[in-house]
């Protein structure tokens, strides 16, 4: 995944410049001191020059190392940044297809979904086959009484009876 060196490599290096730091301050001040009082002596310059010369190489190798950390730093980042951009065009991608599927997920599928569709196509039938039997029923009854009701023996109307009147 990441060709970077460990941390633990620019902590080696740090290391090993840590410890001639300090012997190289010393005796900085005196030969400047030195340098100062007594100017046209070259002995006094050398060492200071010499001095100078190893706080000047420990800086250079200080400098060397924060150049390595910090472009380190920056390709770990742009490798970060791409990371980062591939994960929220995944999550994206995932969102899509979370939509996607809700309407899927809504509808029942496999033998659940079968027998759930059958179900409600029985019911459909038994409501349907009893509004038929209703329907026999309440017609033949309406057709017994209409044709019941129109002559015949079993009549219930009877007919108009006529009464003579007593001549006396």
């Amino acid at each position: 995944m990441f060709d970077y060196p460990k941390s633990e490599v620019f902590t080696k290096k740090l290391n090993a410049i840590t410890p001639s730091f300090k012997p190289s301050l010393r005796g900085v001040e005196d030969a400047y001191i030195n340098h100062k009082l007594n100017p046209g002596n070259n002995e006094y310059y050398n060492i200071l020059q010499s001095k100078k010369n190893n706080i000047s190489s420990i800086y250079g190798k200080l400098f060397e190392l924060d150049n390595e950390v910090s472009t380190e730093v920056k390709e770990v980042g742009k490798e970060l940044e791409k990371y980062t951009k591939l994960i929220e065009d995944q999550r994206k991608l995932e969102t899509q297809l979370k939509d996607s599927m809700e309407p899927l997920n809504e509808i029942m599928s496999g033998a659940a979904g079968a027998r759930k569709v059958t179900s409600d196509t029985y019911k459909l039938q038994y409501v349907g086959n009893i509004y038929a039997l209703l329907g026999i029923l309440v017609g033949g009854y309406m057709v017994f009484r209409v044709f019941s009701t129109k002559g015949g023996a079993s009549s219930s109307v009877s007919p108009p009876s006529v009464q003579v009147a007593n001549p006396t």
